[in-house]
């Protein structure tokens, strides 16, 4: 279940009623490929991720972890929400794949 309540549900129509745009990728129904290929084409598309996150490995393919490789193996900024600890931090690569790395907050 992606929502665990109705009021998550209804939170999500109504944001989703107020994209700009909507983008659907070719899959019928929930599976952990759909998941995968929808993070992929997130980060893909982000010139930064930010990832609301509990900082630990995944543990089916396309979750929160998932996209937060694919943002450092794209070189992609991200920010790391941690739901654990309630801090921030900033993550980005230099050029040649270095770690710039700020905690803030």
């Amino acid at each position: 279940m992606d929502f665990a309540s109705s009021n998550a549900l209804k939170r999500y129509y109504r944001l989703r009623a107020a994209a700009r745009t909507e983008t659907k990728l070719g899959y019928l129904g929930r599976s952990n490929e759909a998941y995968l290929t929808d993070m992929k084409w997130v980060v893909a598309h982000s010139d930064v991720l930010v990832a609301a996150w509990d900082g630990l490995p995944p543990v089916d393919v396309g979750g929160t972890g998932d996209a937060v490789n694919q943002a450092i193996l794209r070189h992609r900024a991200w920010v790391h929400l941690n739901v654990i600890d309630q801090s921030v931090s900033f993550h980005s690569l230099d050029i040649l794949g270095n770690g710039l790395d700020r905690k803030s907050l």
